[in-house]
């Protein structure tokens, strides 16, 4: 797994705490994640040294980070991963 999507996770759940949510309180809700994203460095090196396949491309594309958050919260809202280069963040803000 690509390290930013375990750091998402973490900070996700981290907030999540932070706010007293409990993930039970979200599940099956209408609720959204809007994530900025760039680089996939990590992709590039698994590439390089010959650590892809079939099964890798979920672990690895940056694409997949919101939804890998949605996916485990059970959010039922839209789902999206912003890369648009140092104005990400500020993006995925806004689209939210």
């Amino acid at each position: 797994m690509d390290p930013q999507q375990r750091l998402a996770m973490e900070l996700v759940w981290e907030a999540m705490e932070d706010a007293r949510i409990r993930d039970d309180q979200l599940r099956g809700t209408r609720g959204g994640v809007f994530i900025g994203v760039m680089g996939d460095d990590y992709a590039m090196l698994a590439a390089r040294r010959g650590h892809t396949g079939t099964h890798s491309f979920i672990g690895l594309h940056r694409a997949l980070i919101a939804n890998r958050v949605s996916w485990s919260l059970g959010l039922r809202g839209p789902s999206y991963a912003v890369d648009a280069a140092q104005a990400s963040s500020l993006v995925a803000v806004h689209l939210a």
